[in-house]
């Protein structure tokens, strides 16, 4: 399961698809973000807002997922990963969140979780990775380029436009002239 249908959990959506995994379910407020999910292969992609959770063990054998991964960075998040994974289940932190976030750590015990962190990449190790899925086809890096923009536009139709459950997911941004294409 991935929480949060921004570039990061949608590549990590086809990342978890073409390691293997069997069934993978998207958790994304955002309308259109959820339908790109499933468009990159998500089994499900489920509005956080309509009662996920029941949604989720229902789907995992009413047990909940063995591995969740935390993309969204938003407060909460992390203990909501905590609360839907099935016991001995793993979580992985990949959302940054730049703040203290209460957290039910009695999950990690009394559930036998494993939870761990992760930040961005070993270009040693994983590079030559990402580059071979993304040469092979099996990640799709195109579909989440969702605007391009001038740089002089950056601020207006670029930072402000990527806000938590909105449209945009990936925003292109090149010299003056270089618009949508």
């Amino acid at each position: 399961m991935v929480i949060g249908g921004g570039a990061i959990g949608l590549l990590v959506l086809q990342t978890a698809r073409a390691a293997g995994a069997r069934e993978v379910y998207v958790v994304e407020p955002g309308a259109s973000r959820r339908e790109l999910a499933r468009t990159l292969g998500a089994d499900a992609a489920i509005d956080p807002a309509a009662g996920w959770q029941d949604e989720l063990t229902e789907r995992c054998d009413g047990l909940g997922p063995d591995v969740v991964l935390e993309c969204a960075g938003v407060p909460g998040a992390a203990d909501g990963a905590l609360a839907i994974a099935r016991k001995g289940g793993r979580i992985v932190l990949v959302g940054i969140i730049d703040e203290h976030v209460p957290m039910r750590l009695l999950e990690v015990v009394v559930g036998e979780k494993h939870l761990l962190g992760s930040v961005q990449h070993d270009s040693v190790h994983d590079l030559p990775a990402a580059v071979d899925l993304l040469a092979t086809g099996r990640l799709r890096g195109r579909p989440l380029v969702t605007s391009r923009i001038p740089l002089d536009r950056v601020v207006e139709d670029g930072f402000n436009a990527l806000v938590p459950g909105g449209d945009q997911v990936k925003i292109l941004v090149g010299p003056p002239g270089f618009g949508p294409t």
